[in-house]
């Protein structure tokens, strides 16, 4: 597989870890160092959000489980080679679906990545810088689609 399919395959699995509420499949992508910075405008008044090390990247996924269910869509990369690194920039529309309140948080988000080489599995991501461009809230119509469960 080459290089630009394996970055795209990483970001997938990030987004599918997420989804999934799978942590081990979440933190693969990740180098047991890496660090994660949210940055959202809508908290402009806070500090980003920084995590750092597995131990604490394991945290996003509890997290996450606020959501009855989240829908991660990758759009467009961009990736740019300098010796033995990439930076990479992925788009993302990530919806989040609230519990029982029938509510889609739509985040619109850009994806900063730095990633190295990973001896065991080609590459890994070092640093993740996640910016929120805008947010928006839906209402959602469909009553089991609000509490997670499928027919």
């Amino acid at each position: 597989m080459d290089t630009d399919s394996t970055i795209r395959n990483l970001c997938g699995d990030y987004a599918a870890g997420i989804d999934r509420r799978d942590t081990a499949l979440f933190l693969s992508v990740f180098a047991p160092d890496a660090a994660l910075v949210v940055h959202r405008p809508d908290l402009a008044d806070r500090e980003p959000l920084r995590l750092e090390g597995h131990a604490e990247l394991a945290s996003v996924v509890a997290k996450i489980r606020f959501y009855a269910r989240t829908f991660h869509c990758l759009g467009q990369s961009r990736l740019e080679r300098a010796g033995n690194r990439i930076s990479a920039e992925t788009y993302c529309v990530a919806h989040h679906l609230t519990q029982g309140s029938g509510t889609d948080v739509v985040m619109y988000v850009r994806y900063h990545d730095q990633y190295a080489p990973n001896g065991r599995d080609g590459w890994h991501i070092e640093h993740r810088d996640v910016h929120v461009d805008w947010v928006h809230e839906m209402r959602i119509t469909d009553p089991d689609a609000r509490t997670g469960v499928t027919a």
